[in-house]
């Protein structure tokens, strides 16, 4: 679904990443891992062109998004963004924020009659969406009201409201009281099971063992190691790795 060649982005003087190349398949869940300032965050950011990079190439579904050639809200209705301080509209409802982006896309110059029936079936799809993480009496409340998983988990259903391909997760517990780890972990889980395809950027180290198909580490801008979660939490070749896994793993 996602190829990205010989990837590089700079801030200034500063080389974030370098020659960072990589693929995502369908249906898997690829997880990212390494230490802060290695570039992981960047790297997803730049997958929907929310940083575009200074060179390389990012194939998706076989268009290099970076060819200026392709409209970048067509890729980020594809692949959206879960993002590590939720990024709710605090003066819209949980609905209206569930709702505001379908709204915005799905009813693009439609009038009348036409645009009420859209604005229902969106709703109804929204609503459905809040049962699914048993947050329908949430419905009409604000941001503020709510606790912090449950913020995050109104964010992760946003992002399915738009029917994505591709769902990009920043460090998405990394927010979060312990306690309220677990229930943003499980909504994932069972999205997994469902076959979405996933990019998660996470010092979850758990997580990545039982969810990913693939973990990637990444330290200095570059990617040092790519393989199963047993190969590579079990068995890691990069003396790098070796040494952070030492450190994270208790």
């Amino acid at each position: 679904m996602i190829k990205v060649e010989h990837l590089a982005k700079s801030f200034g003087t500063l080389q974030v990443l370098k020659d960072i190349s990589l693929s995502i398949n369908k249906g898997e869940v690829v997880t990212i891992i390494g230490p802060s300032g290695s570039g992981k965050s960047t790297l997803l950011r730049c997958l929907n062109l929310l940083e575009r990079p200074d060179s390389g190439k990012i194939i998706f579904d076989g268009t290099d998004i970076l060819s200026g050639k392709v409209k970048i809200e067509s890729i980020r209705k594809n692949a959206c963004m879960v993002f590590q301080h939720f990024n709710l509209f605090n003066n819209k409802t949980v609905l209206e924020n569930i709702m505001l982006a379908p709204v915005h896309v799905r009813c693009k110059g439609l009038h009348g009659a036409k645009r009420k029936e859209e604005v229902k079936k969106i709703r109804e799809q929204a609503m459905a969406l809040l049962a699914r993480i048993n947050m329908q009496d949430k419905a009409d409340v604000y941001p503020s009201t709510l606790s912090g998983g449950q913020k995050q988990r109104v964010a992760i259903v946003r992002s399915l409201a738009m029917n994505p391909d591709v769902i990009l997760f920043d460090e998405p517990t990394s927010a979060l009281d312990p306690e309220m780890v677990g229930e943003v972990l499980d909504l994932m889980k069972s999205l997994a099971d469902e076959g979405m395809t996933m990019v998660i950027v996470t010092h979850e180290m758990g997580f990545a063992k039982e969810v990913a198909n693939r973990v990637i580490f990444i330290d200095d801008g570059k990617i040092l190691e790519e393989a199963t979660p047993e190969e590579f939490f079990n068995h890691p070749k990069n003396p790098r790795l070796k040494d952070f896994l030492s450190k994270v793993l208790v």
